[in-house]
C-alpha cells in the first residue's frame, strides 16, 4: 500500500505542477523502485531469509533434479549443457539489479495505463503519452552502449567481482534501450510507409517469443542505426 501510495503521490505532483511525462515517468519508476529496495531489505532484517539466494538454490536444485530424471532415462545432458544451465542462473543472479530496473518500469507503465481513464475522468488534468514511434532517445546513449560493450569484451573481470557486475548490468540495460530504440523506428517506418498497425506489433510479438536471437539483434542494428544517423529524416523525405 505504502509503495503504490508514493509512487501515486509522485505522478500526482507532476500532474499538478503540468510537468512533462518524461521526468514524471522516470521520477515514478526512482520511487517504485526505491520503494521495492527497502521493502527487500526490510524483509530480510526481519525474516533472516535472503529470498533472491533461496530462489537460486531452488533453481539449482530444480535443475539438478531434472539431470537426475534424465540420467534414468539414460539421456543425460553433456557437459556442455549441464555449463550452460549453470551459466544461466549465474548470470540471472548477476543482473537481479537490471531486473529490479525492468520491472519496476513494467509495473509503473501498468500503474500509467490504469490511472489513465481514472484522471481522465475526474481531473482536468491528462496524461499524455506521446506516439511509441516518435521515442528519440539522446544520441550519447550509442556511446555509453559502445563503451560498455568494449569494456565487456576487453575487461576481465572475475565474475563474483562489483566491477563485472557493473558493467554486465550497464550492457543489459544499453541493450534493453537500443532495443527500444529499434522498435521505435520500425513503428516510425511502419507509419511513414502506411504499413497496416499489426505488422510491427506482429515484428515485436515474434522477436520476443521466438528463441533465436536473430531478430532481436537486427532490431538493435536498426536501434543504432536510428540513434547514429538521421535514418528518419531520410525515409521521411523520400516519402
Amino acid at each position: 500500500t505504502l509503495l503504490m501510495g508514493a509512487t501515486g503521490i509522485a505522478i500526482g505532483y507532476f500532474l499538478k505542477k503540468d510537468k512533462p511525462m518524461a521526468p514524471m515517468f522516470i521520477s515514478a519508476v526512482l520511487v517504485f523502485l526505491g520503494g521495492i529496495l527497502l521493502i527487500y531489505a526490510a524483509s530480510v532484517l526481519i525474516t533472516d531469509v535472503n529470498y533472491i539466494e533461496e530462489s537460486m538454490n531452488i533453481l539449482e536444485g530444480s535443475i539438478e533434479n531434472t539431470i537426475g530424471i534424465m540420467d534414468s532415462f539414460g539421456q543425460a545432458p553433456t557437459e556442455q549443457v549441464k555449463k550452460r544451465m549453470y551459466e544461466s542462473i549465474d548470470l540471472m543472479n548477476t543482473l537481479m539489479p537490471s531486473l529490479f530496473v525492468l520491472m519496476s518500469v513494467i509495473m509503473v507503465l501498468l500503474i500509467f495505463f490504469a490511472a489513465h481513464p481514472i484522471v481522465k475522468r475526474f481531473s482536468d488534468k491528462a496524461l499524455k503519452w506521446p506516439h511509441f514511434r516518435d521515442l528519440r532517445l539522446p544520441k550519447s546513449l550509442l556511446w555509453y552502449y559502445l563503451i560498455t560493450m568494449l569494456l565487456a569484451l576487453f575487461v576481465n573481470t572475475d565474475k563474483n567481482s562489483f566491477v563485472y557486475m557493473a558493467i554486465t548490468n550497464l550492457f543489459f540495460i544499453l541493450q534493453f534501450f537500443i532495443l527500444l530504440q529499434g522498435y521505435s523506428l520500425i513503428f516510425y517506418i511502419a507509419h511513414v510507409k502506411s504499413w497496416v498497425k499489426a505488422i510491427p506489433v506482429l515484428i515485436v510479438v515474434f522477436s520476443l517469443l521466438l528463441p533465436n536471437p536473430i531478430i532481436t539483434t537486427a532490431v538493435r542494428f536498426l536501434g543504432i542505426i536510428d540513434l547514429g544517423f538521421p535514418f528518419r529524416e531520410t525515409i521521411k523525405k523520400k516519402e
